[in-house]
């Protein structure tokens, strides 16, 4: 929040913002990031368990079982 407010950058982003040199971001509609670490990949339907979530080059770990994907 400190850096969207010295910087105007939004807190919520779309991931081109940070992964501009990835096409496979360009339409992705239904995932962000909260700040430049946190990706978000919500569920918005009711009775769905699971869903397909893309991930940008790098590390990232799963929040509920903090599982490592590289």
């Amino acid at each position: 929040f400190r850096n969207a407010h010295l910087t105007g950058v939004p807190v919520m982003r779309p991931l081109v913002m940070e992964y501009p040199d990835d096409p496979n971001v360009l339409n992705l509609f239904d995932q962000f990031l909260v700040g430049e670490h946190l990706l978000v990949a919500p569920i918005t339907l009711p009775s769905t368990y699971h869903r397909v979530v893309y991930l940008p080059k790098g590390i990232w770990y799963d929040y509920w079982t903090n599982k490592k994907y590289e």
